[in-house]
């Protein structure tokens, strides 16, 4: 796969697979995206319900996030369950530190910057993001 077709999805794992990260990873791959994960919560769960919801630690997911964008470019951020306000205020933080980090435009070279452009991100924008269509 090109090095350029990757995603970040931040968001609770769900064990009964199908929903939260491992849904988002599953889309990914089959769009055709390398997928990276943060995850926010865990849940027991299944195709029956939610059984509870466990936030992680708010140390935790700037670490998980950080890490991911210091050495994966990310052309695209899907962001599903926030657990709690303070899970919340650590995405934001994170996003914003890691952005402000990328190179300035007067370093030599190509500029690289891990933070995609904002938007809504579907699995048909997502699409059209990491395969754009032939010019006609």
């Amino acid at each position: 796969m090109a090095p350029h077709s990757s995603a970040l999805t931040i968001a609770g794992s769900d064990s009964g697979g199908g929903a939260g990260i491992q849904a988002d990873l599953k889309t990914f791959s089959a769009l055709g995206v390398y997928g990276t994960s943060a995850i926010t919560a865990i849940t027991p769960k299944n195709s029956r319900g939610v059984f509870a919801a466990k936030a992680i630690s708010p140390e935790m997911l700037p670490a998980q996030i950080a890490a991911l964008l210091a050495d994966i470019p990310q052309q695209a951020i899907k962001i599903g369950m926030l657990a709690s306000p303070e899970i919340e205020a650590a995405t934001k933080a994170t996003a914003a530190r890691s952005c402000s980090a990328a190179a300035p435009a007067s370093a030599p070279g190509p500029r690289r910057s891990n933070c995609p452009a904002t938007g809504t991100v579907t699995s048909a924008s997502l699409r059209l993001a990491i395969h754009p269509p032939e010019p006609t």
